[in-house]
């Protein structure tokens, strides 16, 4: 199994942000991508994380997900109620799912619903 890194710089951040969106926890050539925006230890202020802070405003963490949970059911179990634009499932090294999740939502402001909408449900009785 090839568990090697590769580390690709981006000029722009949104070029980053789209290989974030893109990429991350998909399968590539038979390999789970995790793709994560990059910190640089040497920059002060706000200028120190190259993330998109819109993209955070809109993530919703999921707990308790079943292990074979699929992408588009996550999606579908929040996109009943506010509008999706994806869902991750974080796995560990071996390609297994967490148990944990996050759905990002189209618009920032619909985080509160949707915290509303899915906290005390289950997806398939977990």
């Amino acid at each position: 199994m090839n568990t090697g890194k590769v580390i690709v710089g981006y000029q722009q951040d949104e070029s980053a942000n789209q290989a974030v969106t893109q990429f991350n926890n998909r399968a590539v050539d038979g390999l789970i991508c995790s793709v994560k925006p990059f910190f640089d230890k040497k920059l002060e202020g706000e200028e120190k994380f190259r993330v998109n802070p819109g993209l955070l405003a809109r993530r919703l963490y999921l707990k308790n997900v079943p292990y074979d949970a699929t992408i588009a059911e996550l999606e579908k179990f929040v996109g009943e109620f506010v509008e999706v634009e994806q869902a991750v499932v974080p796995r560990d090294k071996a390609g297994l799912a967490r148990g944990y999740a996050f759905v990002y939502l189209e618009k920032a402001e619909d985080l509160d619903k949707a915290v509303e909408y899915v906290d005390g449900r289950h997806i398939r009785s977990r």
